[in-house]
């Protein structure tokens, strides 16, 4: 079997795809069904492979395509990868408005050149910006090909005798939302919380308060008490709570380190204070690290950068064209 029924009442399936990438293997995906409807949510990175098992693990459910719909909790690539080929165009595909337009940015060329300008600035090198060039502009599916419907927070996905309620869950990305069932507490979180790895957050032009409502999402999720989360990557856990307040301390504990820095060397880049903390790698030498990740942690560190000066806690000067920090005091 390919789609592996991990709860019941209501039922739910999931269907791992294959994605390899630098601390994942595949995209969890899940189907729900009620009343001989169904919502399948994520679809996993596109590859023949990947197509061939989401394809062969929804047809071992025998769903009826015309009461099918999607939801995609981001759209980032090992999400919405495969919705082109495996959505028919009279169904359904669910995504929030904030993270629709984030999506339709990312094909603009001069939003793209301000994420390499923007870490350009910083002091990072020059092929950074083209590394995120080429990495957003797959994080996009073909409007035209499906029946697209815009959801915000608080709405309700009906799913047979099911009601899937939207929760605001930004900070991985802008528009990024989970799905909550009240009545079995199932918590269907995408990339928000994760207990593999910590998601990243990444700059993105007109979004500096990222960290901020990563952190608002996380007190979000928590106030809701979810019995069990069911995320994109790596198995399945318990202890919700417990991986929120590690997250939220994380995080903090990284700007805590950034700001000590900063303070005891003022005037570092902002790309030297991101090479100055401590990122969970498996690598001595930041020049050993892919420079794809690299790209990636800069892009974090940025944000951070971004929280401390929107805090007060740090100051940005201009100086030959490099932004550089020093500490409020």
């Amino acid at each position: 079997m390919i789609a592996h029924q991990i709860h019941t009442s209501p039922d739910v399936f999931l269907i791992r795809v294959p994605f390899k990438n630098f601390a994942t293997n595949e995209t969890n995906c899940y189907v729900v069904r009620s009343e001989g409807e169904a919502l399948v949510i994520d679809v996993g990175a596109p590859s023949d492979d990947g197509f061939e098992i989401l394809k062969n693990g929804l047809a071992e459910l025998a769903l009826d395509p015309a009461r099918t719909s999607f939801f995609v909790t981001h759209t980032h690539l090992d999400h919405i990868g495969l919705l082109d080929r495996i959505a028919q165009p009279f169904q359904k595909v669910y995504l929030t408005a904030r993270e629709h337009h984030v999506m339709r940015l990312s094909q603009v060329s001069d939003w793209l050149d301000m994420i390499g300008d923007r870490m350009v600035a910083e002091g990072c090198p020059d092929t950074y910006g083209e590394i995120a060039r080429r990495a957003h502009e797959g994080d996009v599916f073909d409007e035209s090909r499906h029946d697209v419907a815009l959801v915000y927070p608080g709405d309700a996905l009906q799913v047979g005798e099911l009601s899937l309620r939207v929760v605001d869950t930004a900070g991985h990305t802008p528009g990024h939302a989970s799905l909550y069932e009240p009545e079995s507490g199932l918590l269907f979180g995408g990339d928000h919380i994760l207990f593999k790895l910590s998601p990243g957050i990444e700059f993105l032009p007109g979004y500096d308060d990222a960290l901020a409502q990563y952190f608002s999402s996380l007190q979000r999720v928590r106030s809701i008490h979810p019995v069990a989360l069911l995320h994109s990557h790596g198995p399945l856990r318990k202890g919700v709570r417990d991986r929120i307040d590690y997250l939220s301390a994380h995080h903090r504990e990284r700007l805590h380190e950034a700001l000590r820095n900063i303070t005891a060397h003022p005037g570092m880049t902002g790309e030297e204070t991101v090479r100055s903390l401590t990122w969970n790698v498996p690598h001595d030498a930041w020049e050993d690290i892919d420079i794809r990740q690299r790209r990636y942690i800069s892009s974090e560190g940025i944000v951070y950068l971004s929280y401390l000066r929107a805090s007060h806690a740090v100051a940005r000067e201009m100086k030959d064209g490099v932004a550089r920090y020093y500490p409020n005091r």
